[in-house]
């Protein structure tokens, strides 16, 4: 009788410790899932605030310019008048900017961003953003250097497009005025190279570990305009595209951003 106690209380120790063990999983997991929510709702709080920031800027300019040129009216001389126009017109593009990182960054994190590949010409669609980019950052001048034999490619055209726009902005922005900036684009393998290299402020190795997460931008780079997001952009967009990205940078010397990319990524995202 003794021995058939014993051997139930064995099985029921038994049972006890894999339901004990079980309950020590899902501890673990609520854990995982309650600091990722934390973390989820610190990110949000973070957009928020600095999206807040970022919006107020080109907002109180275009407001100024607005009012000012609504309180001259036609006394306004020609000069003045182009100027505030000007104000008007790139604080707008800084909101067309951040708005469409926002959107595109959405997109990507709630898996609805769509890849549309087709043929396209890959060095005229690099002309085309440095032409677009000398209209904010004029002051800055964008030298191509196109080394691929191949002009056309089966890509993403939008995506592609945002990564390079963003690259070179980023570029512009931290770079004191009249630095050259250089895009290169040239055959690596099976892929392609195109790399975007500026002579401006660099980022510390500190700053680097966590550069491509969201809204992390470098200690040295806080007075300048901008969210955060657009490294964290190009990663994701990159990948997305089947490549790759490194970053090279030394503080005061510059920042050289790579990324390879197939030529042909048409059967890839069938």
């Amino acid at each position: 009788m003794i021995k058939g106690s014993k051997e139930v209380l064995l099985k029921k120790n038994i049972l006890l410790k894999d339901k004990i063990s079980e309950l020590q999983v899902m501890q673990s997991i609520l854990k995982n899932v309650v600091s990722y929510e934390k973390e989820q709702n610190q990110l949000k709080s973070k957009f928020i605030a600095t999206a807040a920031h970022e919006l107020r800027t080109p907002l109180t300019t275009i407001l100024n310019s607005a009012e000012f040129l609504n309180l001259v009216g036609q006394n306004c001389n020609e000069q003045k008048f182009y100027e505030h126009i000007g104000k008007i017109q790139n604080s707008v593009s800084q909101l067309r900017e951040l708005f469409e990182d926002v959107l595109t960054i959405t997109k990507i994190e709630i898996g609805q961003s769509q890849i549309t590949n087709s043929i396209f010409n890959l060095e005229q669609l690099c002309t085309e953003v440095i032409k677009e980019l000398k209209t904010l950052y004029n002051n800055h001048p964008i030298k191509l250097k196109y080394l691929l034999h191949q002009k056309e490619i089966i890509q993403d055209k939008n995506l592609l497009r945002h990564v390079i726009m963003n690259l070179l902005s980023n570029a512009c922005k931290y770079s004191s005025t009249g630095d050259q900036i250089y895009l290169e684009v040239s055959p690596s393998g099976e892929m392609f190279m195109l790399s975007v290299e500026d002579k401006g402020s660099g980022i510390s190795k500190e700053d680097q570990k966590n550069i491509f997460e969201p809204f992390v931008r470098g200690k040295n780079k806080e007075e300048k305009l901008g969210t955060g997001l657009g490294l964290t952009i190009v990663k994701k967009i990159v990948e997305l595209l089947n490549g790759n990205i490194s970053l090279f940078s030394e503080e005061n010397i510059g920042t050289t951003v790579t990324i390879f990319l197939p030529f042909d990524d048409d059967e890839e995202n069938q």
